[in-house]
């Protein structure tokens, strides 16, 4: 979506002021009435205030060339963001596909976007494929073992995204791929973005050259407490304790109040019934 069609959508949005100049009128009498007549000047003062205020909202409503002028204000228009630049649905007999896909823009670094943004596409288009290939071979295996289209297994692919962190020095954000079948899981992707630097973040940038050895007493902490308090809880660690090939693949995200989460897929960790498992590290 352009700027132009923001702006169609910012004027739209509003509706046409056909009973503000009544009201206007009738709340500036009754207030003129209750004061001394040495306020008197006041009146064509707030008269002119209340004509700019409707001339304003009507001139956004009906204009879009000062819509799309309103929108270019940076304060307004020029803020870093993740947005829904595309999103469709497809689905037969055997699957359904819902899919939103993300963007980011105005970062202030064009090429970092480009990357990004034609990597989420590809990484997208990649599982869409995956997911009508699945559908075909599917199909396929099915009806040559003799069932029938009616009784065609079905799977659902869902992707999203979500914003974790959004300020002047930080850009977080994940996208989440879904499949369901038989069971449900779910896989990440994490985008962590230092719009001063225009670059990726690592742990290294955030915790410092000794960041595996942070997390994995923060995450081993973490754990312990967690068994303590539900003791049915289980994980594949020794101990709690993370190995080198855990630590050499950690994915993470910045919350708002700009400390490092690792997250971890279902069933990477934890038996899948458990779920994600997410560990906030504050160091």
């Amino acid at each position: 979506m352009n700027k132009m069609e923001k702006a169609k959508k910012i004027y739209q949005s509003i509706e046409p002021p056909t009973k503000l100049n009544s009201v206007v009128n009738t709340s500036i009498e009754a207030a003129l009435k209750s004061k001394h007549k040495r306020f008197g000047w006041l009146k064509p003062l707030m008269y002119s205030v209340a004509s700019i205020c409707i001339i304003f909202v009507i001139t956004l409503n009906s204009s879009m060339a000062f819509a799309k002028s309103i929108y270019d204000i940076p304060i307004i228009g020029d803020v870093a963001r993740v947005f829904t630049f595309r999103e469709y649905s497809q689905s037969n007999n055997s699957y359904s596909m819902n899919i939103k896909v993300p963007a980011i823009e105005n970062t202030k670094h064009t090429d970092l976007e480009k990357r990004i943004n034609q990597e989420i596409q590809a990484k997208i288009d990649i599982i869409k494929q995956n997911a009508e290939l699945r559908a075909e071979e599917d199909k396929k295996a099915f009806l040559e073992s003799g069932g029938t289209e009616e009784d065609l297994p079905y799977f659902t692919v869902d992707v999203n995204y979500e914003v974790k962190s959004s300020n002047e020095n930080i850009l977080s954000f994940v996208i989440n791929h879904t499949e369901s079948y038989a069971n449900t899981y779910t896989y990440q992707t994490f985008y962590n973005i230092d719009l001063k630097s225009g670059k990726e973040m690592t742990l290294n940038d955030i915790l410092g050259n000794n960041y595996k050895e942070i997390v994995a007493e923060s995450i081993t902490k973490q754990i312990k407490e967690r068994i303590k308090k539900e003791p049915q809880l289980m994980y594949y660690v020794n101990d709690g304790e993370l190995d080198e090939v855990t630590l050499d693949h950690l994915q993470f995200y910045i919350n708002s109040l700009g400390n490092v989460v690792i997250s971890f897929d279902k069933g990477t960790i934890a038996p899948p019934p458990v779920g994600i498992q997410e560990f906030e590290i504050i160091n």
